[in-house]
């Protein structure tokens, strides 16, 4: 799974699609804050497994050791990326034939901001130190951009983080502002029905996270961390580990961050998750010779998912969409436009579920409706507290 940047933590990895929709309470009756959980809550930014994506609402019986699925596999390994490609004109709504280049000299990223919670998060996170590990990630990283069609810029550390630390890497994480976004979410998901009047929204995100992450790419300190109760690489690990350089390349050429940044509804943001964790999930295949070598020589984990039973099913389906459908929009695409059809929309993001869920309409942009003003019908008694967004995905899945 990616790590969004902060400001979006709540509203993009927690896939609060909620969108279109203009939210009006009583300032008599509005929903009450969130208070932070009892037990250092988190946004955690985890995801489901990439071995096995464990749906939340999938049996949680663990398979960890199986192979990836190879039926999946559409990527064309023997076909390169091009060298000399043309550069996306983002402001037409018609890609161009050729994908885009990889800036392989990007320009240095900009000194970060001081983080109060740096060294706290660096306390937490354990260094690899097996040789045959070592050996292990050096032969990954060596292939990574090779095989992906993207060349690895630079090293990409990996940490281990025991399960039981994860809320408190992700609670460090989070600010004021990230509350009043999960406050926002909150009240639409109450409003829609997909939560109960009794249930605590970042409660439930946090059982999703702590239930279902393996691992994850914290652009912060362009590292990945492997979720894990060993000391040492799994079995387990390996898919995750396919499924995290693969985010590495993507920031480290298309800077996911600020595409992140510059997304302004949930819907656009869901829709390029489709694409971040689909592109990520269908190169897991790309490693499969890699997995079968070296699986047999590691252990098992003797870490288990707690998975997400009490969690909406709703809820469910909303966080699983980006490795499901994500995976089923991205092997569309490669297989139409070639193994790096894909860049097209990494380095110019979809705008809409819609353009992934339908093919043929890729390059049709959404409609902008505009807003009604119910607060002349409703009166001074209420307040905005936000407007986004909504897209098809939300739709289809609260009808169905």
């Amino acid at each position: 799974m990616y790590r969004a940047p902060s400001r979006h933590r709540v509203r993009i990895l927690a896939l609060a699609t909620i969108a279109g929709l203009l939210i009006a309470a009583c300032t008599n009756d509005s929903p009450a804050p969130l208070a932070p959980p009892t037990t250092t809550d988190s946004q955690a930014t985890s995801e489901p497994s990439q071995a096995d994506p464990n749906p939340a609402d999938a049996d949680e019986t663990e398979t960890p050791d199986a192979p990836p699925d190879e039926t999946t596999a559409v990527v064309d390994e023997a076909d390169p990326a091009p060298n000399d490609i043309p550069s996306v004109d983002t402001a037409s709504d018609e890609r161009p034939t050729q994908p885009p280049a990889a800036d392989a000299t990007p320009d240095p990223p900009e000194e970060p901001l001081e983080d109060p919670w740096a060294s706290r998060r660096r306390d937490l996170l354990i260094q690899l130190t097996d040789p045959a590990d070592i050996e292990l990630l050096a032969e990954f990283g060596a292939t990574v951009g090779e095989r992906r069609g993207l060349e690895l810029l630079r090293e990409v550390p990996v940490y281990l983080l025991r399960r039981s630390d994860l809320v408190t890497y992700f609670d460090a994480l989070f600010d004021e502002s990230d509350i009043e976004e999960a406050e926002f979410e909150e009240a639409t998901y109450r409003l829609l029905g997909i939560i109960g009047p009794d249930l605590d929204y970042l409660t439930l995100l946090e059982e999703l996270y702590v239930g279902l992450v393996l691992g994850f790419y914290d652009e912060d300190v362009d590292s990945f961390i492997l979720v894990s109760d060993n000391d040492r690489i799994s079995r387990r690990d390996l898919d995750t580990i396919a499924h995290e350089y693969i985010h590495a390349l993507q920031d480290q050429h298309f800077d996911l961050g600020a595409t992140f940044d510059s997304i302004e509804t949930t819907d656009a943001a869901t829709a390029f998750r489709f694409v971040v964790e689909g592109d990520a999930r269908l190169s897991e295949r790309l490693f499969s010779d890699l997995v079968a070598s070296y699986g047999p020589q590691l252990e098992s984990s003797v870490d288990r998912l707690p998975g997400a039973s009490a969690v909406p099913f709703l809820l469910r389906q909303i966080f699983n969409a980006p490795y499901i459908l994500g995976l089923s929009a991205v092997a569309r695409i490669v297989d139409a436009e070639g193994p790096n059809g894909i860049d097209f929309w990494l380095v110019d993001p979809p705008r809409s579920t819609e353009q992934l869920l339908h093919p043929e309409r890729a390059n049709e942009p959404p409609i902008t409706v505009s807003d009604p003003n119910l607060l002349d019908l409703l009166g001074a008694e209420w307040s905005l507290l936000g407007t986004d967004t909504i897209g098809e995905f939300v739709i289809r899945t609260l009808l169905a």
